[in-house]
């Protein structure tokens, strides 16, 4: 209000410092038709030539557009759960290393930590001696098989005995087991060291690596770090949070009862907290599950996406669920007085504030507001005012009324 009141101030002084003086025949004339022209709704206001300069008036149409009625609801910002990861260490171990702080960016596979402990060496050598018992087995493996063959050629001359043959069959057939059962097992241990990021084409009897690294899956922005050096992490401890702000959504808490107003593709307009400027966004998915406070949830995405913009930063937004063509003016055209709005007519000759005329006259009219969108207002007129012959002051008008108070007060 305190900007208003200084307009208002400065626009009684303009108009004060413009009629001091010995007052004109005009000027005289223009007083008493403000003091004697009110009649119902219409109060006629003028000014002469010099006050209309120093006024600044702007002039302009009501115009029709198309206004929508607002659901005001509240809401935060969002990403999706792919945006958002949790990362954690894929075996127990120390936290050797790690750099990064809440808020840090990071890049995808970027190192996050050095997790280390000594049984990693330990799985490695059980894999490096897996892997060689396999390859001792099948070079015994190729001799059995040569000794099966050879007694089931002896047995068909009937050279050997039948046990001799079934002896040779059953270390052939146990020794291809054996090695099955240690090539499983090494798959088992190739698949463990993979996971927590070891090469076991580098694994030797002189190469284990007792150390894993932990990279960042994506990139983004460290929001939180849950570990520090030397503490021992299980693989259920979540060591960080990062974040990707690229597909940043808004989601809306809407209550059940309002839900059916509501379809994708409409228009949200939101502010979020801290800020004042208002950004604009679009309903994409409406919500199937109704919550125990009896609300549904609704994600909206972003027009215009703002990395700068934190995920769950509370905000105030309103959607719009039905718009109508209305009679509207800018909103600055509007001025209220004892509780009442209204606006000012142009009379005829006030468009031309340099026209050398003997006064300049409008007409102010009381109008009711309606929804507001932008810089414009609705206005419901009355119904005798001929909207298309009609030119109304779009700029000035706490001018006009600051003028009107001075007569009425000089009456």
């Amino acid at each position: 209000m305190r900007p208003i009141k200084n307009f208002l101030l400065a626009s009684i002084a303009i108009l004060m410092l413009a009629s001091c003086g010995k007052k004109t025949a005009t000027e005289q004339n223009s007083s008493s038709n403000e003091a004697t022209n009110k009649t119902g709704q219409a109060v006629i206001v003028g000014l002469t030539p010099d006050q209309a300069r120093l006024a600044s008036l702007d002039f302009g149409k009501i115009v029709y557009k198309n206004i929508g009625t607002a659901l005001q609801v509240s809401g935060m910002i969002d990403v999706p759960p792919q945006n958002l990861v949790s990362i954690s260490t894929p075996a127990s171990g120390f936290l050797k290393t790690t750099n990064m702080l809440p808020g840090s960016p990071v890049r995808k596979g970027e190192v996050l930590a050095v997790i280390q402990n000594p049984e990693f060496i330990q799985m490695q050598q059980e894999y490096l001696q897996t892997k060689n018992e396999i390859g001792e087995n099948e070079s015994q493996l190729e001799y059995l098989a040569a000794e099966y063959q050879r007694q089931q050629d002896l047995a068909v001359g009937n050279v050997n005995a039948g046990k001799t043959l079934q002896a040779s069959k059953a270390q052939f057939l146990g020794m291809k087991s054996r090695i099955e059962g240690q090539k499983a097992k090494m798959g088992g241990l190739k698949a463990r060291l993979q996971i927590i990021g070891i090469d076991v084409a580098k694994i030797s009897t002189d190469h284990y690596q007792s150390e894993i690294i932990i990279r960042s899956p994506i990139s983004g922005g460290v929001t939180k770090v849950n570990a520090n050096i030397g503490r021992y992490l299980s693989n259920t401890d979540v060591l960080f949070e990062i974040v990707d702000n690229d597909h940043q959504h808004v989601a809306l808490t809407v209550f059940e009862r309002d839900v059916p107003k509501l379809h994708p593709g409409q228009p949200v307009r939101f502010v979020v907290t801290g800020e004042t400027n208002e950004r604009t966004a679009k309903v994409y998915l409406i919500g199937k599950d109704i919550n125990p406070d009896r609300t549904v949830l609704v994600h909206c995405h972003i027009d215009k996406e703002d990395a700068h913009l934190l995920p769950k930063a509370y905000l105030r937004a309103w959607i719009e669920v039905d718009r109508n063509e209305v009679t509207c003016v800018p909103t600055e055209a509007i001025v209220s007085s004892d509780g009442q709005e209204y606006i000012f007519v142009v009379n005829q000759g006030a468009s031309d504030v340099n026209k050398k005329t003997s006064n300049q006259t409008f007409t102010m009219i009381e109008v009711k507001k309606g929804k507001s969108e932008g810089s414009f207002s609705e206005v419901i007129l009355p119904s005798t005012l001929d909207i298309e012959k009609t030119s109304i002051v779009t700029k000035g008008a706490f001018t006009l009324l600051a003028k009107l108070k001075i007569a009425e007060e000089g009456e």
